[in-house]
C-alpha cells in the first residue's frame, strides 16, 4: 500500500495510472482519500484510472467527488466517473447522471450514463 501511494505521486504518468488502477483492487482503508486526490491529477489517464479504481472500491464516500468529475473536459474521464457512479449505486448521483445522459456531447459518455442509471434501478 505504501508503494502504491508513492507511485501515485510519481513523475511518470504511466506509473501513476497503473498505481491508481491497482489501488482500487487493494481495498485498503487509505485508498479512498488517495484516489480522490488523483481525480484532480494533471494527467487525464490518471484521473480516468482513479475514477475506475473508486468504482471498484464501491465506497459511497466517493460519490460527491465522482459527481464533480463527470463534468471533466475529457470524455474518457467523464465516462469512467459515470461508470464508477453506476457501480457504487448511490441515489445522490441520479440527477448528475441524468444530465450526462441528456446533455453530454460524447455518445460513449451518454451510453455509460444510461448503463449507470439502469444498474441503479
Amino acid at each position: 500500500v505504501r508503494a502504491l501511494g508513492a507511485a501515485l505521486a510519481d513523475e511518470d504518468t504511466c506509473v501513476r495510472r497503473m498505481a491508481a488502477r491497482l489501488f482500487g483492487r487493494v481495498q485498503h482503508a487509505s485508498a479512498l482519500g488517495i484516489l480522490t486526490r488523483r481525480l484532480e491529477d494533471r494527467d487525464e489517464r490518471t484521473r480516468q484510472m482513479a475514477a475506475v479504481a473508486l468504482g471498484h472500491l464501491d465506497d459511497h464516500e466517493a460519490v460527491e467527488e465522482l459527481i464533480a468529475v463527470i463534468e471533466d473536459r475529457v470524455a474518457a474521464v467523464r465516462a469512467a466517473a459515470t461508470w464508477a457512479l453506476g457501480e457504487i449505486e448511490d441515489e445522490r448521483a441520479v440527477t448528475a447522471l441524468t444530465r450526462r445522459l441528456e446533455d453530454d456531447p460524447d455518445p460513449f459518455v451518454r451510453r455509460q450514463a444510461a448503463w449507470a442509471l439502469g444498474n441503479m434501478y
